[in-house]
């Protein structure tokens, strides 16, 4: 299956939905910078540009067995994202285990002008 392409603005939160089979509650993601391979050794550290207190780090907002959706996500810098994925098999501690890159998160900033966002 192809990877998921997202776009998504620095500073303004967004939900992160997923498609699959057989998903649970079990399943984990991490954001990772785009120089950082999924399954490597530092494939399960959140990048610090993921704010704090919306980091999706444990079980998602919202999920069935055909999808499941992590809400109010905030990436606070510019930047091209991996979202690797553990499916809950093992428990999701390990870099070897987010060893699917299942999205990529382009992030762009706002332009400010004196007439305004635009």
């Amino acid at each position: 299956k192809d990877t998921l392409h997202t776009l998504q603005t620095a500073g303004q939160m967004f939900n992160f939905e997923l498609q699959g089979i057989a998903l649970t509650k079990h399943d984990r993601i991490r954001i990772v910078d785009n120089t950082i391979l999924c399954g490597d050794r530092y494939a399960n550290r959140m990048d610090p540009a993921v704010l704090d207190i919306t980091s999706p780090l444990g079980e998602r907002s919202f999920g069935t067995w055909r999808k499941e959706r992590w809400d109010y996500v905030q990436v606070d810098k510019m930047g091209i994202y991996k979202v690797c994925w553990c499916g809950g098999i093992e428990d999701c501690s390990l870099g070897s285990h987010f060893n699917m890159h299942v999205a990529t998160i382009i992030v762009n900033g706002v332009m400010m002008s004196s007439a305004g966002n635009g």
